[in-house]
């Protein structure tokens, strides 16, 4: 991979951290702002479902001490006359005041009257309504401290917000005659007046009906943990707020649900979109003017001096160098640099050569894939070749006879191997430039680059090719001389044999030539 294309790769990864973290980090920041946004105007719409309700109870608070502070109402309490009844009691009384249910007790707790505004109800004892409020009921007792009671009572018509008070003069001498109860139901319309007062959504949905999913999350929430109020967010265009409805007796009866369009979400991911895009747009023109300036400015005087460095290498023999037009940058005085170590170098090269070439015998320095690197003056006299048509070339392929490169070249390869003992030698036959063949005796060592691995192999060789010859005569010489030693000493022993044989047969002869001439004595 080029410098190129990492600064490429590079400069593209950090333009994408770049834009993905500062998005991240604006989408959380925004995201979280406006949740926070959302959440607060809901819990600011269930706050005022809680204000409005509070503030029926204080409207029939209100409408009801108008009735129990009242020198009339005292004296019906007691007498019971027909003539408040029918001047006071009438139904469309009650209900332009906004009043559902009332209901009279005299002071024992006795019911005296009790008026259903637009309810078909049958209005005694046995009435759902008044049987809360039976003599022994808890919520006929009335707080002293406030000079009403109020709660919340589950009816079959709904959810009655009652309000009770004790009924006094006018002056309010004297005890109390009674109580009045006032009632006024919390039902969908009276949400509807909710909302044209309030200007947002409320539904109110009874607990013990078939609840949406929605609703059923508040209420397990309620059961688990006690929690009156939920906002919870319903989709990309609605979120929503809980509030459970409690009666007198502190038992959940009622969900309300407040509704908020999530206007400022969906402006606030638009503005982030458009945040990003121009995040993206920036970080893209950084990337461009930084990819520019890198490749032109820096990148380009590093890619000509790579092109003239291969230009160098490839004419090793030029003594051309990398051109400076002026040290003003870390790229030029490394141009510098570079023409001071080839000149170091070549000094170096000249004065190894030169000792080299001192040498009275064969040196071939080779590269470990068989090419020759180096060879003195001696070695190429030995060989008839110019410098030029040895150096670069493959050794084994050249220079080796055929017969004998295979195990040539495993000498040299196990002679590469790290392990192997450094010094060593070996004799091999090396052809010369008119095809004769010398044997030449070599001595080698490796040599090791800072890595500890083998680079090459230094090679000084002898020519011992006469040496052999000689050698080779005087060995057949010796074995003649040996041959007819031999055929020397085996005619002497046969003449000694032969020699040993005539006298056997002399004395063998005579020792017959004198029997005879016994014989012949004896016979005469």
């Amino acid at each position: 991979m080029t410098l190129k294309d990492k600064a490429v790769i590079t400069l593209v990864s950090i333009g994408i951290f770049f834009v993905t973290f500062i998005s991240l980090i604006i989408y959380q920041i925004m995201t979280v702002s406006f949740q926070e946004i959302e959440d607060q105007r809901v819990e600011r719409n269930i706050r005022r479902v809680q204000a409005v309700i509070e503030d029926r109870f204080n409207q029939v608070n209100l409408k009801l001490a108008d009735w129990s502070i009242w020198d009339d109402t005292y004296e019906y309490i007691l007498d019971h006359n027909e003539r408040y009844e029918i001047n006071n009691l009438a139904e469309e009384s009650f209900k332009s005041i906004g009043i559902d249910e009332v209901l009279f007790f005299d002071k024992d707790f006795r019911l005296i009257k009790q008026i259903g505004v637009g309810k078909s109800y049958i209005y005694n004892m046995e009435n759902e309504v008044s049987s809360y409020f039976s003599k022994e009921s808890s919520l006929l007792k009335v707080d002293k401290e406030v000079g009403y009671s109020q709660g919340i009572l589950k009816t079959e018509s709904g959810l009655l917000l009652y309000v009770v008070q004790e009924v006094y003069r006018s002056d309010r001498s004297g005890e109390s005659s009674g109580l009045i109860i006032f009632g006024r139901y919390l039902d969908q319309g009276m949400m509807n007046s909710m909302k044209n007062l309030t200007q947002f959504e409320a539904e109110l949905t009874m607990w013990d009906e078939e609840l949406p999913q929605d609703y059923q999350e508040s209420k397990a929430r309620y059961i688990e943990a006690g929690k009156e109020s939920l906002v919870r967010v319903l989709n990309n265009q609605i979120i929503s707020g809980y509030l459970v409805i409690k009666d007198v007796f502190g038992k959940p009866v009622a969900i309300v649900r407040s509704d908020v369009n999530r206007d400022i979400t969906m402006q606030g991911r638009l503005g982030m979109r458009l945040l990003v895009g121009i995040l993206i747009l920036i970080g893209t023109t950084i990337i461009i003017i930084d990819y520019w300036l890198l490749v032109k400015v820096v990148l380009g005087k590093i890619i000509q001096m790579s092109n003239d460095v291969d230009s160098l290498r490839k004419n090793p023999e030029d003594k051309k160098r990398l051109n400076i037009i002026g040290v003003n940058d870390e790229v030029d005085r490394l141009r510098s640099d570079i023409n001071d170590m080839l000149d170091s170098l070549d000094r170096e090269k000249q004065k190894g050569e030169t000792l080299i070439d001192l040498i009275n015998a064969l040196v071939v320095t080779i590269g470990i894939d068989g090419e020759v690197l180096l060879i003195n003056k001696k070695g190429l006299e030995m060989l008839g070749y110019q410098k030029d048509e040895v150096v670069g070339k493959n050794w084994f392929q050249t220079f080796i006879p055929q017969e004998s490169r295979g195990e040539t070249y495993k000498l040299f390869s196990e002679l590469s191997v790290e392990n192997l003992i450094e010094n060593s030698e070996s004799e091999n036959e090396v052809l010369t430039k008119d095809n004769r063949k010398l044997l030449i005796m070599w001595r080698n060592t490796v040599i090791k680059g800072s890595d500890g691995k083998v680079i090459s192999t230094l090679s000084l060789g002898e020519d011992i090719t006469m040496k052999k010859e000689e050698e080779r005569r005087k060995e057949e010489y010796g074995k003649e001389l040996e041959r007819l030693n031999a055929a020397m000493v085996g005619r002497e022993i046969k003449m000694i044999e032969l020699k040993n044989e005539i006298d056997r047969l002399k004395i063998k002869y005579e020792k017959k030539v004198n029997l005879k001439v016994n014989e012949d004595k004896d016979e005469k």
